[in-house]
């Protein structure tokens, strides 16, 4: 009978063990200035949504997410019944780094951010975690930087780790050619800001369109494929030295030479291939071109560099509004043309996806029920919906860039936007690594230079230029250090940065800022004068934008 209890006792006990609450997630972690910050923050978005069907939500500042059915459970693992409350924060600019508490950096190495996220869920306030195997799509507009060389983080908010389990999903979306394509079978040259009376199209001569509805859903209508217009026109222009060697002798129109179009038809000729493949296809063509006509082109270089003082009279340059010698420099060699390819270095993987929507319109509120009526798996129905959630982001984007031009002639803000997958809550990071030469290790200490003895001051180094911001701890001489050994010492000198300093102490709210130009070593004294909330929100504002 003992033995008997006994087992009762441990199951009940492993049970109770396997039920223990999910651990709270920390949004914001406590400082003495959060009775000044709560309001300064960014605003904490609340969506109730049904755990058993896929959600769709979309925050003020452009996120979106999409929620397959059945993403949370309970400690236990079990998938909640009913609705969960969803909460957003979407920290896009640098004053709201400061006031979450938020800084960029990962190991030690300065991050360059794109925009943080913070995801959480809970049912009556008891903290709910995503179901083992579950993701959320998420697509996410950015701070306007490229989004070469940008990886997701994860982390608690001053420190970030790379995080593996969440893929960026942008490039390989088909959208409308004339979307993409603002400017139709122009677009390369307007691209390349060549001269109006140059706006034709070599690549329409060779049969080839942009405006061409059969590559509507293919790699040609891809923001992959459109990165490489510039690479894939330069490199062709090195392919084509020989064809239109008269032309260099003489001052012949621009329009009249003849351009090689043998890389362009690698990828408009192999339309379902993996576009990395054909990338490495492009640049072993390039290759063995450039060794097959090594000797030609040397003989060219060499014949165009002898005549430099032959030929004084001036042309148009075709490229700039401005005049030169129609002759290739010295510096032009085989050996310079094959090193061109260590610019054409791309990220972007895979095949075309496809939108396969059986006919229901994806974008109805019933998209979900009619997918269903149509026997389509629920798994095959969360990854349609997912996808249209970035294709319709990707293509928002577009249209706003095709507006400006309409409206104004050209694009007068960047826009930028990436999808991702997220296996797990909390603070999320798009960044990228600061690997600058210009970054060595820097001592940079702040203080407070005023006649009041402040007992906490948060003080921030911000790199407007990197959207950057790194935070500051006390040392023993009550000064603060943004560097220290172990913690993070490099950092991008002569580079220009703001130092801002906020306190909060006996009701009353203190502030300073001063741009400095980083050196190796130096010291900012803070002089902090009595501010309103009011005042430090715009202040932070102006400052930062």
């Amino acid at each position: 009978m003992k033995y008997t209890y006994f087992f009762l006792f441990f199951m009940l006990t492993f049970l109770a063990c396997q039920n223990d609450p999910i651990p709270e997630r920390v949004t914001f972690k406590s400082t003495p200035l959060d009775s000044v910050y709560q309001d300064l923050r960014p605003e904490v978005q609340e969506f109730s949504i049904l755990n058993n069907q896929p959600n769709k939500i979309k925050a003020t500042k452009g996120t979106e997410i999409f929620v397959p059915e059945n993403s949370f459970v309970d400690a236990g693992g079990n998938p909640i019944k009913g609705e969960v409350e969803v909460k957003l924060i979407e920290a896009f600019s640098l004053e709201y780094f400061i006031t979450s508490g938020l800084a960029t950096q990962s190991n030690g190495q300065l991050l360059i951010s794109n925009g943080m996220i913070n995801i959480d869920a809970s049912v009556g306030g008891e903290t709910v975690a995503l179901a083992e195997g579950k993701e959320l799509t998420v697509s996410m507009p950015t701070m306007g930087n490229n989004m070469e060389g940008f990886q997701m983080f994860t982390g608690d908010g001053q420190n970030w780790e790379l995080d593996s389990s969440m893929t960026l999903e942008d490039g390989l979306i088909a959208v409308p050619l004339e979307l993409l394509y603002i400017f139709g079978n122009s677009e390369l040259i307007q691209n390349l800001h060549l001269e109006d009376d140059l706006s034709y199209s070599f690549l329409e001569r060779n049969g080839i369109s942009l405006e061409d509805k059969k590559y509507d859903n293919t790699l040609i209508g891809t923001q992959a494929f459109r990165n490489r217009l510039n690479m894939i026109w330069w490199l062709s222009y090195n392919m084509s030295f020989i064809k239109n060697e008269g032309s260099y002798y003489e001052t012949v129109e621009w329009k009249e030479r003849v351009y090689n179009i043998d890389l362009w038809k690698v990828y408009f000729d192999n339309l379902e291939k993996p576009i990395e493949e054909l990338d490495r296809m492009v640049e072993e063509k390039y290759t063995q071109y450039l060794h097959e006509n090594e000797d030609n082109l040397g003989q060219f270089f060499g014949n165009l560099n002898k005549m430099k003082l032959k030929y004084e009279k001036k042309i148009k340059h075709p490229f700039n509004n401005y005049y030169h010698y129609p002759l290739v420099r010295d510096s032009h060699s085989v050996e310079g043309m094959l090193g061109a390819l260590e610019y054409f270095k791309f990220t972007e993987k895979g095949k075309v996806e496809s939108l396969k929507s059986y006919g229901v319109d994806l974008n109805s509120e019933n998209a979900f029920e009619e997918l269903k009526k149509r026997n389509v798996s629920q798994i095959e129905i969360n990854q349609i919906l997912a996808f249209n959630l970035r294709r319709n982001a990707l293509i928002d984007q577009l249209k706003n860039a095709k507006q400006d031009v309409e409206n104004y002639g050209l694009i007068t803000k960047f826009y930028e936007t990436t999808s991702f997958s997220v296996k797990k809550l909390g603070w999320i990071n798009c960044d990228r690594f600061y690997n600058s030469p210009n970054a060595k290790e820097a001592k940079i200490l702040a203080s407070n230079s005023s006649k009041t003895d402040l007992n906490f001051i948060d003080f921030s180094l911000i790199f407007p230029k990197l959207n950057a911001r790194l935070s500051a701890s006390v040392n023993a001489d009550g000064k603060y250090a943004f560097t220290s050994s172990g913690r993070y010492s490099k950092l991008p000198i002569g580079e220009k940065a703001i130092v801002t300093g906020i306190s909060f102490q006996n009701d009353s709210i203190y502030y300073a800022a001063q741009e400095i130009v980083i050196e190796e070593n130096m010291e900012v004294d803070l002089d902090l004068k009595l501010t309103s909330k009011e005042e430090l929100r715009d202040e932070l504002s102006k400052l930062l934008d």
